[in-house]
């Protein structure tokens, strides 16, 4: 906001999350905002985010590699 020109003192700052409310009062502090909602369920936003995201399932494997490395080496890693 500050790189447009908008000074953020003249806004409210909002606190979403878990630990949102818990930070919201310093970060409005060292902003200059005297303005700071905090909502009743902000806690409730976390938890229904990860409760509605879609399942996800990843797999890491590492390889250990002296460098430089033949790229064919590392393409049959794969």
């Amino acid at each position: 906001m500050i790189g447009r020109n908008k000074d953020p003192r003249n806004y409210a700052l909002m606190a979403f999350g878990g630990a949102g409310p818990v930070h919201c009062a310093a970060y409005a502090a060292e902003l200059g905002i005297s303005r700071v909602y905090v909502f009743p369920t902000s806690a409730v936003f976390s938890a229904f985010g990860i409760a509605s995201a879609d399942i996800l399932h990843t797999a890491v494997s590492s390889f250990r590699f002296f460098m430089p490395a033949d790229p064919d080496e590392l393409n049959h890693s794969l």
